[in-house]
């Protein structure tokens, strides 16, 4: 587990960790201000980054992307992670982001396309936080259940199913 995988909120429990790729410094430095007390940000400069990081760290469990961005632009990006091997991947909520003029036409594109969700950049800092809130819960109850699964609920060691898992591992 990488170190800030281990990142703890006031709370005793694990913040959600996010990916949040533009090629812009200030976006980024915006973004990670917004969400820091909240979540671990992890960021990149472009697709290419990103993808790299993705398939590295596999604590991340939202993704906020670009669209426009040199190399890998936010639909590689999209395209990359709606085919990966990792279901995991796969799965995870990507949200684009796009300060285009014509944001609803960027948007229409980003949903077709498999996008999760869309946001603005001329709304983000009303809209950041609550969108990574929401997405980040989807995806920790499901981890959660799946810990469950393989815990004794009375000593919150390895019941029968998690022995298993791990002897396959």
């Amino acid at each position: 587990m990488n170190v800030q995988a281990s990142s703890v909120n006031g709370e005793g429990g694990f913040l959600t960790r996010l990916l949040f790729v533009d090629d812009s410094k200030v976006m980024v430095k915006t973004a990670t201000k917004i969400l820091r007390a909240e979540f671990d940000v992890i960021t990149a400069v472009d697709g290419d980054d990103a993808w790299e990081k993705l398939e590295l760290d596999h604590d991340i469990q939202v993704l906020f992307t670009d669209i426009n961005m040199p190399g890998t632009d936010g639909y590689g990006l999209l395209k990359k992670v709606r085919m990966a091997d990792d279901p995991g991947l796969r799965g995870m909520p990507v949200i684009m982001v796009t300060g285009a003029d014509d944001a609803e036409s960027a948007r229409e594109k980003a949903m077709e396309r498999g996008a999760t969700d869309f946001i603005d950049k001329r709304a983000i800092s009303s809209e950041l936080l609550p969108r990574a809130r929401a997405h980040a819960k989807s995806q920790r109850l499901p981890r959660q259940l799946q810990a469950q699964s393989t815990l004794d609920p009375l000593t919150g060691r390895a019941n029968e199913a998690g022995f298993r898992g791990r002897s396959e591992q």
